[in-house]
C-alpha cells in the first residue's frame, strides 16, 4: 500500500508539472485574447534572496503604455521594462480573474512606449531595445542596462542604478557620445558650429541633459541639417 501511494504521488506531481509547463508556454490561447500581442512566456525571473533594488528601469509599478507589433498598435496596456534581462513585460487579468505577467516576444515587437519614453527594437543577436529621442535625420538613442553585483549588506546582492550608453544617429550614421565634443563631432563639419552655439547658449551638457532638452536639441539638429 505504501508503495502504491508513493507511485500515485509521483504520477500526481508529474501531471502538475506537465500542466504547469503547458500553461507557461501558451497561457492565453484558451482565453480568446489576441495571440499577436499576448505571445510570450510567463515571467518567472526571481532575484537572489535579500537582493537590494529591482531589475526594472523605473520601478516595480506597471504603467500605461502601448506596443506596436507588425504595424498594429495596442494601447492602454500595463507595461514594465526589465532592463536587467532586456524583457518587455505586460500585466493583465485573464478570463478566469488571475493576474498574469508575460514577457512579450522580442522578435515581434517593433516599438513600445512606457509612460513618456519611446523605444524601438534594434534587430541583432539580442534584439536590443533602444529609447529613441527625436525624429527625422537626427535622433538620440539610449541603451539602458543594470548589473547585479555583490553587496556589503548581509552578504546579499544589489541591482545597480539604471545607466545608459548614449548614441546619436545623423543621416543614418550612428556614433557613441560621452560629452558635448563627441556629440558635436557626429555632425558634418558644415553644421558643427551651429550645433555648438546652440548647446552653449542653452547650457546643455549632453551626458546629464533631460529627455525634453535632448528632444529640443535633436529638433534643432534636424532643422539645421535640413537647411
Amino acid at each position: 500500500m505504501r508503495l502504491f501511494r508513493c507511485i500515485f504521488y509521483i504520477l500526481f506531481l508529474s501531471a502538475i508539472s506537465v500542466a504547469a509547463q503547458t500553461y507557461e508556454e501558451a497561457p492565453d490561447s484558451v482565453y480568446g485574447l489576441d495571440p499577436l500581442l499576448y505571445n510570450g512566456r510567463i515571467y518567472t525571473f526571481v532575484a537572489p534572496f535579500n537582493t537590494i533594488g529591482n531589475q526594472y528601469l523605473t520601478g516595480t509599478t506597471f504603467i500605461d503604455g502601448e506596443v506596436q507589433i507588425f504595424d498594429k498598435v495596442y494601447s492602454n496596456l500595463l507595461l514594465n521594462y526589465d532592463v536587467y534581462n532586456k524583457e518587455l513585460l505586460i500585466r493583465y487579468r485573464n478570463e478566469k480573474g488571475a493576474i498574469l505577467v508575460v514577457a512579450l516576444s522580442k522578435q515581434r515587437i517593433e516599438s513600445f512606449s512606457l509612460g513618456e519614453r519611446y523605444f524601438e527594437t534594434r534587430p541583432g543577436e539580442d534584439f536590443t531595445f533602444e529609447q529613441v529621442i527625436g525624429t527625422g535625420n537626427v535622433k538620440v538613442l539610449y541603451r539602458w542596462k543594470k548589473s547585479l553585483v555583490p553587496s556589503n549588506v548581509n552578504k546579499a546582492f544589489a541591482f545597480s542604478k539604471a545607466v545608459k550608453d548614449r548614441y546619436i544617429e545623423v543621416n543614418g550614421q550612428v556614433n557613441i557620445f560621452r560629452n558635448n565634443r563627441d556629440f558635436i563631432k557626429s555632425f558634418p563639419d558644415v553644421y558643427q558650429l551651429e550645433i555648438r552655439d546652440y548647446i552653449k547658449a542653452n547650457k546643455i551638457k549632453v551626458n546629464k541633459a533631460t529627455d525634453p532638452a535632448m528632444h529640443d536639441l535633436t529638433e534643432f539638429g534636424n532643422n539645421t541639417t535640413a537647411g
